[in-house]
C-alpha cells in the first residue's frame, strides 16, 4: 500500500512533524536526474495530492464547501468507528452540525 508520498505505507513509523510535512506541496523538477522512472510512484503521489488540495481550494474559493463537508463527515464516521462503545461521545461527533454549515 502506498502512502501520500509514494512510499510503502507499512515500511516505517512516522512522527507527527514528518507526517504534517508530507502535506506540503513540493515542486517537481522534470529535468532533475533524481526524477527518474525509479521515483515514478512518488511523483504520481505528489501530483495526486497536489491536484486533490488544489481542487478543494478552488471549490472553497467559489464558496462551494460540499467536498469539505463530505471529508468532515467521513472523518466523523471514522472517529465514531474508533469509539464504538462510547456512544456518549458520538453526540459530540455528529454530522448534523456539518450539514447545517
Amino acid at each position: 500500500t502506498l502512502s501520500w508520498d509514494g512510499t510503502d505505507a507499512q515500511s516505517y513509523n512516522v512522527d507527527a512533524e514528518e507526517f504534517m510535512g508530507s502535506f506540503v506541496p513540493q515542486h517537481i523538477d522534470s529535468d532533475a536526474p533524481s526524477q527518474s522512472v525509479d521515483n515514478m510512484p512518488m511523483r504520481i503521489a505528489q501530483s495526486m495530492r497536489l491536484a486533490f488540495f488544489n481542487q478543494i481550494a478552488q471549490e472553497m474559493s467559489q464558496n462551494n464547501y460540499e467536498s469539505v463537508r463530505e471529508l468532515l463527515k467521513e472523518l466523523h464516521t471514522k472517529m465514531r468507528t474508533l469509539l464504538p462503545s462510547r456512544e456518549d461521545l458520538h453526540s459530540h461527533i455528529n454530522d448534523e452540525d456539518i450539514s447545517s454549515c
